[in-house]
C-alpha cells in the first residue's frame, strides 16, 4: 500500500529515516556490509551496540550484505510493531572461515512499556519472506516469532560456504 507523500505518519517517516530508505541519486553507492552494522543499529530506538563475533577474514560479501539486509529488515519490524520503548538486541556470529562457516543472526526486542503501534504502518507484507529469501540465497533458514516474555525475535542462519570462484556471481 503507498501512501502520498504529504499524508505519511511521524513513524512511517522515523522508520524509513532509520532503516537508511533514502537512496542516493541514480539508487547505486557501495553496498553496506558487516563494517555498516553499528551505524544502521545506532538509528534505531532502543537498540543496543550489536555484538559481532567471529572471523570476519573470507566473508563474501554477498553474505555480508545480505546479513545486514535482515539486521535492517528485523529492526524496522520492531520499529513498525512494538512499543515504542522496547530494548533490542542484535547478535551476529560469522564463525570461523572454512567450508562449514555459518553466520547465525538474532534479533530480539522486548516488550516494552507501553501499547505497540495500533495501525500497522503502510507494508507489503513482504518482510520476513525477505528475510527468508535472503537467508535461502546462502543456504540458510530466517524464522520470526513472539518470545515467552512477550517480545518478539528474528533467527536468521546462512551456510556461505567456500568463496565462489572469480567471476561467479553469488
Amino acid at each position: 500500500m503507498r501512501v502520498p507523500p504529504g499524508r505519511r505518519s511521524t513513524r512511517c517517516r522515523r522508520c524509513r529515516r532509520a532503516s537508511g530508505g533514502r537512496r542516493e541519486p541514480g539508487g547505486r553507492g557501495p553496498q553496506p556490509g558487516l563494517d555498516e552494522l553499528r551505524s544502521l543499529v545506532a538509528r534505531f530506538p532502543g537498540a543496543a551496540t550489536p555484538e559481532l563475533r567471529g572471523d570476519r577474514r573470507g566473508l563474501p560479501a554477498g553474505a555480508a550484505l545480505q546479513t545486514y539486509r535482515i539486521v535492517q529488515e528485523a529492526l524496522t519490524n520492531v520499529v513498525k510493531h512494538a512499543a515504542p520503548n522496547a530494548a533490542v538486541r542484535v547478535l551476529v556470529e560469522v564463525g570461523s572461515p572454512g567450508p562449514e562457516r555459518r553466520i547465525r543472526i538474532r534479533v530480539d526486542n522486548s516488550p516494552g512499556v507501553g501499547t505497540a503501534p495500533k495501525a500497522a504502518l503502510p507494508s507489503d507484507g513482504r518482510g520476513v519472506e525477505g528475510m527468508r529469501q535472503r537467508s535461502a540465497l546462502y543456504g540458510g533458514t530466517a524464522c520470526s516469532g513472539p518470545t515467552p516474555e512477550g517480545g518478539h525475535r528474528v533467527d536468521a542462519t546462512l551456510r556461505p560456504g567456500p568463496p565462489a570462484p572469480a567471476g561467479a556471481v553469488r
